[in-house]
C-alpha cells in the first residue's frame, strides 16, 4: 500500500502543477486565427521588442551578476580559513529571507533623486545616476538570488578533491587562474543548476521590477490580465 501512494502521489503533483498550464494552452488554441494575427501583429508593432529585450537584458544581467557573486564568495568561502568564517557562511545565505522588492524600496529611499544620499551629493556639487534605471534592477535582483548560485557553488568545491587545486599551483597557475580553470570548470554542472534557479526567479519576478518601473513580459502580462482584464491579450504575451 505504502509503495502504491509514493507511486501515485508524483501523478497527483503533476496533474496539480498542469492545470494552470492546460488553461493557457486550451485559452490559446480557442482563439479565432484573425483574433490571433490581429493582436499579435499590434503587439509586434507596439510593445513586444520592449518587453523582450528588457526581459533578456535583465536574465543576462541577473545571472551574470549572481554568478560572480555566488562562486566568488562560494571559493572564498571554502577554500581560505579566515575568523568569522562560519557566521560568513550563515550569513550569505540572509538574502534569501529578503523579498526582492523589500531591497527595491529601500534602495529608492536612500538612492532616489530625493533620497538621502542623492540629496547630500546635491549640496556639495556632486551628482548621481538615476536609480530607477536597468542596472538599478539588475543589481537589487543579483543581491538578492545570488545565495542560490552561491549554495551550489559552494557545494560543488566542497566535494571537489584538494588535489586539483594545488596540482595547478605547481603547475605555474595563480590564484585567478585555479578558480576559473579548475574550481568553476569542475563544478559547472551543480553552479548551472543554481544559475537555473536564477534564471526562473527572474523571469517570475513582479514586485522588484514594478518598483523600479522596469517593464518586463511579467509586468505586461499581470497589467493586461488583472488591469486591462484582457485575458486572451495577456496569454498570447
Amino acid at each position: 500500500m505504502e509503495a502504491r501512494v509514493w507511486y501515485v502521489a508524483p501523478w497527483i503533483v503533476t496533474a496539480l502543477v498542469m492545470i494552470p498550464c492546460s488553461v493557457i494552452v486550451g485559452a490559446f488554441l480557442t482563439l479565432e486565427r484573425e483574433v490571433f494575427l490581429e493582436t499579435w501583429g499590434h503587439l509586434w508593432e507596439t510593445q513586444l521588442p520592449l518587453l523582450i529585450f528588457n526581459t533578456s537584458i535583465l536574465v543576462i544581467g541577473v545571472a551574470l551578476g549572481t554568478f560572480l557573486l555566488g562562486t566568488t564568495l562560494a571559493w572564498t568561502v571554502v577554500m581560505y580559513d579566515f575568523p568569522g568564517k562560519r557566521l560568513l557562511d550563515g550569513g550569505l545565505l540572509l538574502p534569501m529571507a529578503i523579498p526582492g522588492y523589500v531591497i527595491g524600496i529601500v534602495a529608492l529611499d536612500h538612492w532616489d533623486f530625493s533620497g538621502t544620499i542623492p540629496t547630500a551629493l546635491r549640496q556639495i556639487g556632486l551628482g548621481f545616476p538615476q536609480i530607477r534605471s536597468t542596472w538599478a534592477v539588475i543589481m537589487a535582483m543579483s543581491l538578492v538570488l545570488y545565495p542560490y548560485v552561491y549554495i551550489a557553488a559552494r557545494t560543488a568545491f566542497r566535494e571537489q578533491s584538494q588535489t586539483f587545486p594545488d596540482l595547478a599551483r605547481n603547475m605555474g597557475l595563480n590564484k585567478v587562474q585555479v578558480f576559473w580553470q579548475v574550481g568553476i570548470r569542475l563544478g559547472r554542472p551543480t553552479i548551472m543548476a543554481g544559475m537555473a534557479l536564477v534564471i526562473m526567479e527572474t523571469l517570475a519576478d513582479l514586485g522588484t521590477v514594478s518598483i523600479f518601473a522596469f517593464d518586463t513580459m511579467t509586468t505586461a502580462i499581470y497589467e493586461t490580465w488583472f488591469g486591462l482584464f484582457q485575458r486572451r491579450t495577456a496569454i498570447l504575451r
